[in-house]
């Protein structure tokens, strides 16, 4: 359809990783989404500055990736009637 979607967010690529994980652990696969996703908003909150920032560059990188992939994206919300 044309659509094309915004670049990750930090805790967007932070999550994706983590769901990465998840998926090859047999320890985590026992959580279901809700959960996986409470836990992840969790450590998230507990990480520090440091590794925060290494998820801040990555988000940076992939914003640049996008920039060169579709150069005349414009992030534009559809607005509710």
């Amino acid at each position: 359809d044309g659509h094309i979607k915004r670049p990750s967010n930090n805790f967007i690529l932070f999550r994706k990783i983590a769901h990465d994980q998840k998926n090859q652990t047999t320890a985590l696969s026992d959580y279901n989404e809700r959960q996986f996703s409470q836990i992840i908003g969790k450590i998230w909150k507990g990480l520090s500055q440091g590794e925060r920032e290494e998820y801040k560059q990555l988000g940076k990188e992939v914003a640049e990736m996008h920039k060169k992939m579709f150069p005349k994206y414009k992030y534009q919300p559809k607005r509710d009637k």
